[in-house]
């Protein structure tokens, strides 16, 4: 990121859904502009993005938070498992995330252009998203182990001969209020 700092959000190819102000609503999406970003260092030219609707409504049209609520799109979420065979637990957060990244674009061919799927958790890691930064932070069995963990980023290739990985699916979809 010391680069590409000014395009963080598209260069780390954010995938997370971000709620702003339009009009006398809040809205979501997924992909931002340059000058939208939150993501920039020391917050100079930052927009307002927000993780909830809530927050977004609190925050901008805190004069009418009902209103705002009212007139928003409504966002369901949902969770699911599934068991893969032959499939190894990731061994460091970059193979999470790259892992992850793979999973919820074949989950998203079959979902309806309003819903999109995040991964959650693959085998004992857990995924999630650092709001600050807009990376990928792993817990659970790599939880402060660094992005690449103790490898140079490589992906690490292992027999997988009967091998089988939970993975665990958040599948939010979004209608017009």
């Amino acid at each position: 990121t010391e680069h590409f700092w000014w395009r963080i959000t598209q260069c780390m190819a954010n995938e997370h859904p971000m709620w702003f102000k339009n009009g006398e609503k809040c809205d979501q999406k997924v992909e931002f502009e340059d000058w939208e970003s939150r993501f920039t260092p020391a917050d100079w030219g930052t927009s307002d993005l927000f993780e909830t609707l809530e927050d977004c409504c609190i925050a901008k049209l805190w004069y009418d938070i009902d209103g705002c609520l009212d007139n928003s799109p409504r966002e369901m979420t949902f969770t699911f498992t599934i068991d893969i065979s032959e499939f190894n637990d990731p061994s460091h957060c970059q193979d999470a995330d790259i892992t992850g990244n793979a999973l919820e674009m074949a989950i998203n061919v079959g979902l309806p252009s309003n819903a999109a799927s995040f991964v959650t958790g693959i085998g004992c890691v857990t995924l999630g998203r650092n709001a600050d930064t807009d990376s990928t932070e792993c817990g659970g069995c790599l939880a402060g182990s660094g992005f690449t963990g103790d490898t140079d980023g490589t992906p690490v290739v292992e027999d997988a001969t009967g091998a089988v990985s939970t993975v665990t699916v958040e599948v939010r979809i979004n209608s017009d209020a």
